[in-house]
């Protein structure tokens, strides 16, 4: 008696998912465009998330990094963001300026370095360009110093 029921059971399954793949098929077949549209955008996401290059980091992986490896840590904020409250013993380097300083970082290549903007979006630009420079350990601050800060981190100010 299970076994009929069993069997009753496998067969409604079957004949859902039959049924469900003939709407999926139907949905597709009618609106091609927009699932082409919805394929390319995920695609290009994919693309774009897996060329990010450089691994994000957490206010706690920074310390332990600075402590253990003596990592770099490189601000891009401007000169007055950073006079306002920095990490003890960054280096600031704002973002447009970081082209032209790139000789002062060539004693560090072999070292991590960590790059630290105001939310941890502008660091990706930064880390890329280091990482084209072929500064190997390239990291960047998750959050920023927005982050660094909601932890109740320690900052120097100028």
């Amino acid at each position: 008696m299970a076994e009929s029921g069993y069997n009753a059971g496998f067969i409604v399954i079957k004949r859902l998912s039959f049924i469900m793949l003939n709407q999926v098929i139907e949905f597709i077949t009618h609106h091609w465009i927009m699932v082409s549209l919805w394929l390319i955008a995920g695609s290009l996401l994919f693309a774009s998330i897996s060329k990010q290059g450089s691994p994000s980091i957490s206010t706690q992986q920074l310390i332990t990094l600075f402590n253990k490896d003596h990592a770099l840590i490189i601000d891009i904020r401007s000169k007055a963001e950073f006079n306002k409250g920095h990490i003890t013993d960054a280096l600031n380097i704002p973002l447009e300026q970081l082209n032209k300083s790139l000789h002062e970082l060539e004693k560090s290549k072999n070292n991590p370095i960590v790059v630290v903007c105001n939310a941890g979006i502008q660091a990706s630009g930064a880390s890329n360009i280091l990482k084209k420079e072929g500064f190997e350990r390239v990291f960047k601050l998750q959050g920023g110093m927005q982050s660094w800060l909601a932890d109740h981190l320690p900052v120097v100010q100028n």
